[in-house]
């Protein structure tokens, strides 16, 4: 049974933020409606009500991110099986004129967006009006080898603007409204990709080039986070004594655009480097040969085989696995993926074989573990000659 110790999950909100599941917000939620229709529920009931509502969010999600709406379907749906009509009939009536107040809220944005009367909050604090051309301007970079309707990807973005919004958020909320039409074309999966490396070349480079400025300024952060990495101690000092320049000429900057939104964005979370204040570094092509860098260390040309493994892997006609992306060039270079341990039947080698794991996964090894030598349940322990329980 799912109860709000046990149900680890991640809830998606209206904005798309994706933030933990909180059994409170349902609880809060229901006695609102308790206090609407002025009864009362038996503290029994109540926790048992909770505790199912828990266990179905559980049960029917376990795959699959739930938004805000299917929670409150569930609610819903409780509610009423439990002959809780009046409080269920305040509890639709609450969402009810929530989504209505929404629906306001939003007709008032855009109009507000549409005069010219809502602001953007930028980088450094100050306030400037929100420009829908700069925005349209923006997506015709990006779709223009594509057949999809502009028009839609704005209309879900202003769902999501609101008064002060910063240009942080406005890429995010770009992007999101870009992904929301995935299902409907695999075309949006490619230009939400776009979009969300637009947002990257701006925190890495600082601004948003074009044309031949954005291969430049991508060669020079390229060469730039390589020092800065090191300098860092991030990477192996001898990531250095490669040709730099070199590098930076030979990176493909087009193969950015073989990844779709979900390869990126994991890229992003999970593998590329990034300062201790949590700024990126490394942009895709510089990952790409920041790991082809690591790989060629000890060979004799160091800049021919790092260019070779390079243009494979950013081709992704062969991509390494985790660790070897995580850590290659890194000071602590552990590239291997799978470890085997065979545990004797011994307690002191089973506790070293469990520290040898923690170690292993502590640096994104793989693990497998052969217990076959481990006496069976209820065999006799040689030292004092009694049954072995700890298996029971």
């Amino acid at each position: 049974m799912q109860t709000v110790e046990t149900l680890k999950m991640s809830v998606i909100k209206r904005n798309g933020d994706v933030v933990p599941f909180n059994q409170e917000k349902i609880k809060n939620a229901i006695l609102k409606a308790v206090k609407a229709t002025n009864q009362k529920i038996e503290d029994n009931l109540f926790n048992k009500l909770l505790s199912d509502i828990t266990e179905e969010i559980g049960e029917r999600f376990r795959n699959i991110f739930p938004n805000v709406e299917n929670i409150q379907d569930v609610v819903e749906k409780h509610l009423v099986k439990n002959q809780l009509y009046e409080i269920s009939k305040a509890y639709i009536l609450y969402r009810a004129e929530r989504q209505k107040a929404r629906e306001l809220e939003k007709a008032q944005i855009i109009e507000k967006a549409k005069t010219g009367h809502l602001y953007v909050t930028k980088k450094n604090g100050t306030k400037v009006l929100f420009d829908l051309r700069h925005i349209r301007n923006r997506l015709s970079q990006v779709i223009k080898d594509y057949e999809i309707d502009q028009e839609l990807i704005i209309k879900e973005l202003m769902k999501n603007v609101y008064d002060g919004i910063t240009t942080q958020e406005i890429e995010k909320a770009l992007t999101l409204a870009s992904v929301a039409f995935v299902e409907k074309d695999p075309a949006y999966d490619f230009v939400s990709g776009r979009l969300f490396l637009q947002k990257m070349y701006n925190e890495v480079i600082g601004y948003l080039p074009n044309g031949e400025a954005l291969e430049e300024e991508y060669k020079r952060a390229f060469v730039n986070g390589i020092k800065e990495a090191v300098q860092s101690n991030f990477l192996d000092k001898r990531m250095l004594d490669f040709n730099l320049n070199k590098l930076a000429d030979s990176l493909i900057i087009d193969n950015d655009k073989l990844f779709k939104f979900l390869g990126l964005q994991t890229l992003n979370e999970r593998y590329f480097i990034r300062k201790f204040d949590n700024n990126l570094i490394e942009l895709p092509q510089s990952f790409w040969m920041r790991v082809a860098m690591g790989l060629s260390l000890n060979e004799d040309k160091k800049e021919e085989k790092a260019i070779e493994f390079y243009n494979i892997m950013s081709r992704m006609l062969y991509v390494p696995s985790t660790p070897t992306l995580f850590h290659s060039g890194l000071i602590r270079s552990q590239l291997s993926s799978c470890y085997l341990t065979t545990i004797e039947d011994d307690l002191t080698h089973i506790f070293k074989c469990i520290s040898d794991n923690a170690q292993l996964s502590k640096w994104s090894g793989g693990l497998g573990n052969d217990w076959s030598n481990l006496r069976a349940t209820g065999a006799l322990i040689n030292v004092t000659g009694g049954p072995d329980m700890t298996l029971d």
